[in-house]
């Protein structure tokens, strides 16, 4: 991502948070129960569901720009866009 200006940060599965997603009533719950680790709770939340020999990927992103700058219009955003289809042609294409 970096050498397209699109940067990511790898966010750890901290398999501490997952009692945040234990549920009384259901299997799990899917929003957590605070307001912190939202991204990481999504991705456990995920990983419950994935096989363990299945590699995936969980992007949780913003998109937005708030504000206007050189190059990036106030507004949607295609953050990450660009970064996954480089990826995803330098994997694939043949």
């Amino acid at each position: 991502g970096l050498a397209l200006h699109d940067p990511l940060w790898h966010l750890p599965l901290w398999r501490d948070y997952h009692p945040g997603i234990e549920s009384d009533i259901a299997d799990l719950v899917n929003t957590g129960r605070g307001p912190q680790a939202g991204a990481i709770n999504a991705a456990l939340f995920l990983e419950d569901f994935v096989p363990a020999e299945q590699d995936w990927l969980h992007i949780d992103l913003y998109a937005w720009n708030d504000a206007s700058r050189p190059g990036r219009p106030a507004g949607g955003e295609a953050q990450t866009l660009r970064t996954l289809l480089a990826y995803l042609q330098q994997r694939y294409d043949r």
